[in-house]
């Protein structure tokens, strides 16, 4: 299990109270990790092994013990902006969220973390992997704190900060 007290937490939260001592260097917190948290591919589950009741991926989800209990409580607790994702291979862009349910439909006075997932570069490879179209990857039910997701066209992502 991975937990915030062992090494690749203590050491995450250790970079994230780096950062935060000298924040008026660095306005924006940027954060990767490659797995997202937040995701509506009813192919990929995120890390609790599901999306929504829907869900309905493969079921050797592996499982993903401590971190991912801890790892959002780590994002919220040093003021992350933005977590940029892979491993799902299509797009998706949260609205600010915390804990699934606590949704700000709003990029204004943002206090939770923006996820975006950024695998549309693979888009295609789901009906090879998953004898599925690439259209049918999302759960139809469009969970709350979805603000944008595409998996019908290839792409790539640029983040402008204005």
């Amino acid at each position: 299990a991975v937990v915030s007290s062992r090494v690749r937490g203590t050491w995450f939260e250790n970079v994230l109270t780096k950062i935060n001592e000298e924040r008026d260097k660095w306005p924006w917190l940027v954060v990767y990790q490659h797995r997202p948290i937040y995701n509506s591919n009813k192919i990929h589950g995120n890390w609790t092994g599901k999306n929504t009741d829907q869900y309905s991926g493969p079921p050797d989800l592996p499982p993903f013990k401590g971190w991912k209990d801890h790892y959002e409580t780590l994002l919220l607790k040093h003021k992350v902006d933005f977590v940029l994702n892979g491993h799902v291979h299509h797009y998706e862009r949260t609205w600010p969220v915390r804990n699934r349910t606590e949704v700000q439909k709003s990029y204004e006075n943002v206090e939770h973390p923006i996820h975006i997932t950024c695998g549309h570069g693979g888009q295609s490879l789901y009906k090879y992997f998953n004898k599925t179209t690439k259209e049918d990857s999302y759960n139809e039910t469009v969970p709350e704190f979805v603000s944008a997701r595409s998996n019908v066209v290839w792409g790539h992502c640029e983040l402008a900060v204005h």
